[in-house]
């Protein structure tokens, strides 16, 4: 008799424009001690790329797993929930699968449709702007009695869109 297998606990972290200029990456310069120790324990994607470089069509190609291509989503005012009405979101699917879902932060940009109902919970849509907000939910997710789908969004990390004049 085969035994059951535990479903994991899953936590996604999600930044706008970050380079992969870390120490878990192979980078020596730069100093990420945090970053490259969790790295360690969790599943780092080594070759990882965005199909439009912009957050919309990326967030919510990851979100549905459709392609941009196929989807037609490519500028960031597309509402992806009209555009796709009959999809299973990542976090539908979890939800669907018995696991209770948070979101943290800016997982959909809410000028493009924003997040499915298909969370229990979601707090500060736009983005993180405390990160002592982290370990006060990671508390409530695993205060529940079945497995977590937790989603931290950092926003608001572009490089400047208008540099500084030159004087």
């Amino acid at each position: 008799q085969r035994e059951a297998i535990q479903p994991y606990n899953i936590i996604y972290i999600t930044l706008e424009d970050l380079s992969p200029h870390l120490g878990c990456h192979g980078d020596t310069l730069i100093q990420s001690p945090f970053l490259d120790a969790f790295a360690q324990e969790a599943l780092l994607f080594e070759d990882a790329h965005c199909q439009v470089a912009l957050c919309t069509p990326s967030r919510t190609s990851i979100l549905t797993g459709i392609r941009p291509s196929t989807s037609g989503i490519v500028k960031i005012d597309e509402d992806w929930q009209q555009v796709l009405p009959d999809v299973v979101s990542l976090p539908r699917h979890f939800k669907n699968n018995n696991y209770y879902t948070h979101a943290l932060g800016k997982i959909s940009d809410p000028r493009s449709g924003g997040m499915d109902d298909a969370w229990n919970v979601k707090e500060e849509e736009w983005s993180i702007k405390n990160n002592a907000l982290i370990p006060a939910t990671l508390e409530v997710v695993k205060s529940k009695e079945q497995p977590f789908f937790l989603a931290i969004g950092y926003g608001q990390t572009h490089d400047p869109w208008h540099p500084a004049e030159q004087h």
